[in-house]
């Protein structure tokens, strides 16, 4: 499966074009096992990315698009040259459980962003979901990369001060006229500052949306990151907005019109407040 669509979230494209591979992978799949590898969306993003629904925002408190990057380095978004496993079981279905979800991954070697010549050891991720009939769902995630920071002054001066490490648990539920999800993620070594520092927090994401008429969507939601208070590197850099947005569906959400207005309470590293930011556009899938 190959999508070169421009990327919600990563670095400039280096040639000036700004479309860069989005997801191409191959694999096997069977009724209960699926095993590919390539760039594939991460063990961690189906957990972390249920409330990253967006159309332009989003992902930016839970780890997922982390360090400027499409998250795949770091295996918690698209996730690069990854060997993933999935696997299902209905062995839950007389407790009224929907087939039980686990997907592993494996990667080793990938750059570490924003630092030259450096990269990360071997690198594991997992994440288990479990929903109701009744389309109530809950799940856990945890990626981790090795870093060699104790003898890498570099590493170091970057703010690493240990392994890149993820942990996302997210709850879910939906209808026919409205989903809502929340994920909450506790983040070291992960994410960065403006000034491209890395630091250690906690954050949150909430989206829900809402079939108020025909065709007609409400949407709500927002990020949030907290560096901790002792991380030397963060200064005043803070996650935090909320997201009011309106869509028109032509065809479900494969073909659409949409509004997302960002009421930007963050702040950059040396306290500068973020700027709110309106966005108007349309989707348009030309494989539905």
């Amino acid at each position: 499966m190959l999508d070169t669509f421009t990327p919600k979230a990563g670095e400039e494209d280096k040639d000036g074009f700004g479309l860069r591979e989005r997801l191409l992978y191959g694999g096997f799949d069977a009724e209960n096992l699926t095993a590919t590898f390539g760039k594939a969306w991460s063990a961690y993003y189906k957990i972390a990315g249920m409330a990253d629904r967006f159309s332009i925002f989003g992902g930016d408190g839970v780890g997922v698009y982390n360090a400027n990057t499409d998250g795949g380095p770091t295996g918690t978004g698209r996730a690069d040259d990854v060997l993933q496993a999935r696997i299902y079981t209905s062995s839950l279905k007389a407790l009224r459980i929907k087939p039980f979800n686990l997907n592993i991954q494996y990667q080793d070697g990938r750059p570490i962003p924003q630092l030259q010549n450096r990269r990360y050891g071997r690198a594991y991720g997992a994440s288990a979901w479990l929903e109701t009939q009744g389309d109530h769902g809950i799940g856990l995630a945890y990626q981790r990369s090795e870093i060699d920071f104790e003898n890498d002054t570099v590493v170091q001066g970057a703010g690493i001060d240990g392994d890149a490490t993820a942990i996302a648990t997210a709850f879910r539920t939906y209808g026919e006229r409205w989903y809502a999800a929340l994920v909450f993620a506790w983040l070291d070594n992960i994410e960065t500052t403006d000034q491209l520092k890395y630091i250690n927090g906690r954050g949150a994401e909430l989206y829900a949306q809402w079939q108020f008429r025909d065709r007609w969507w409400l949407i709500a939601g927002g990020n949030w990151l907290k560096p901790d208070n002792d991380d030397p590197q963060a200064g005043e850099y803070e996650v935090k907005y909320a997201v009011l947005g309106l869509r028109y569906t032509l065809d479900s959400f494969n073909r659409m019109l949409y509004a997302e207005y960002r009421l930007d309470g963050g702040t950059l590293y040396n306290g500068t407040p973020r700027k709110n930011e309106l966005t108007i556009g349309f989707r348009w899938d030309f494989g539905h």
